[in-house]
């Protein structure tokens, strides 16, 4: 469908405008006006038109729940791979485009020829073409009734085709301020450094939480200006800040996770860098790392001996148990938080024991022990200064 043959004289950035107010103006009065405006009324084509706008309802009503479905969650996204979808270009009607086909045909078959109103379009329009909306009778911003309807049975056939149209505009209009709001909401966003702020430290906080191995995504490598238009864009601003509000929703989600990645390196120095990754992907965010550390580094001495001369996996467990250890990282952290902090690596177990152990206590808790486990790291940390949790 050409939406530029449709709107031919209304500028994009408009259209959204015009299809809300065509669709919110509509009444009964109208519609007559529309009909006793021509010369002869053709009652088999107010039929088929009802008929035609009566089929076309249900189809709009999908329409309009993929756009309810699209929209829902969309402003907060501060990166999506639909950023598009919702602008006020002709080309955004595309998740619309059976239902705007409708709207053309109604005022299509409700226009006059443009011999029949040539001097008075002139008047309005001078010597360029009015669109399809504005050269409808529909559209008329003064109408009149030239004569009603006696007869019952052509005053019955008009109604219906009233009440057809009446619920058709009634869900494009819902249709249209979908559209109309989310851009509004986006545009609030964009001009609120603060929101944008906001949402991309959500984005940032999901996508370091859903990566196994941060590590490999900050290398230099990965992170280069080549093939990479949001680092390079962003380089072109003084701060984080003062970049966001340009790249909400202006990239897609994969180029969202490369400015994640090259921020948290930016943000991070010194030899526990590895750690600090790790932490911000395994535990809650504001957890207290540097106790969760020092515990693992000194843990023989609130872990009583685990069998064979190994760690305890029953107190490792409970010990994720107390540090929050974010449900689907518990290998990770074993194996690479865990197991690099840890003294003696002679005493460490596979992972399968410990997720054995965890399923374990999962089905048969036991409060008591770690009761008395959770004590015991209290206590250690209670006579530990804060100075040597590293």
């Amino acid at each position: 469908m050409k939406y530029n043959k449709q709107f031919s004289t209304i500028s994009q950035k408009d259209a959204l405008d015009v299809l809300y107010q065509a669709a919110v103006g509509y009444n009964y009065d109208r519609l007559m006006y529309a009909l006793t405006s021509k010369k002869h009324i053709n009652f088999k084509e107010v039929e088929e038109l009802t008929y035609e706008i009566n089929n076309a309802i249900p189809i709009m009503m999908q329409e309009h729940n993929r756009l309810d479905h699209f929209s829902k969650g969309f402003v907060d996204a501060f990166f999506t791979d639909n950023n598009d979808l919702f602008n006020e270009s002709l080309t955004s009607l595309h998740k619309l485009r059976r239902s705007v086909c409708m709207m053309k045909t109604i005022y299509e078959k409700l226009s006059p020829t443009l011999t029949q109103r040539r001097r008075d379009l002139s008047i309005m329009y001078g010597n360029g073409a009015p669109n399809l909306y504005t050269n409808s009778y529909l559209s008329s911003s003064t109408y009149q009734i030239f004569f009603h309807f006696d007869d019952e049975q052509v005053d019955s056939r008009i109604t219906a085709l009233s009440t057809a149209m009446q619920s058709f505009f009634d869900k494009f209009a819902d249709c249209i301020k979908i559209c109309k709001d989310i851009i509004k909401n986006v545009e609030e966003v964009r001009n609120d450094t603060n929101q944008c702020t906001h949402l991309f430290e959500d984005f940032s906080e999901e996508i370091i939480a859903s990566v196994g191995d941060l590590l490999k995504f900050i290398t230099d490598d990965y992170l280069s200006a080549n093939n990479n238009p949001i680092i390079e864009e962003s380089k072109k601003y003084n701060s984080l800040e003062a970049f966001l509000p340009h790249a909400y929703h202006k990239y897609g989600i994969e180029q969202g996770k490369k400015l994640v990645y090259k921020t948290l390196k930016d943000n991070l120095s010194g030899n526990d860098d590895m750690y600090r990754i790790l932490e911000m992907a395994i535990f809650p965010k504001n957890s207290n790392t540097d106790a969760i550390r020092y515990v693992i580094k000194h843990f023989d001495e609130v872990c009583p001996k685990g069998q064979a001369n190994k760690i305890s996996t029953k107190h490792v467990a409970m010990f994720m148990t107390w540090a929050g250890v974010l449900l689907g990282k518990e290998k990770e952290f074993y194996e690479q938080y865990f197991g690099s902090l840890y003294h003696d690596k002679e005493k460490l177990t596979k992972y399968s024991a410990l997720n054995m152990a965890k399923k374990k206590l999962l089905n048969h808790p036991d409060e008591q022990a770690y009761n008395i486990f959770v004590a015991r790291i209290n206590n250690l940390i209670n006579i530990t200064k804060k100075t040597e949790y590293a």
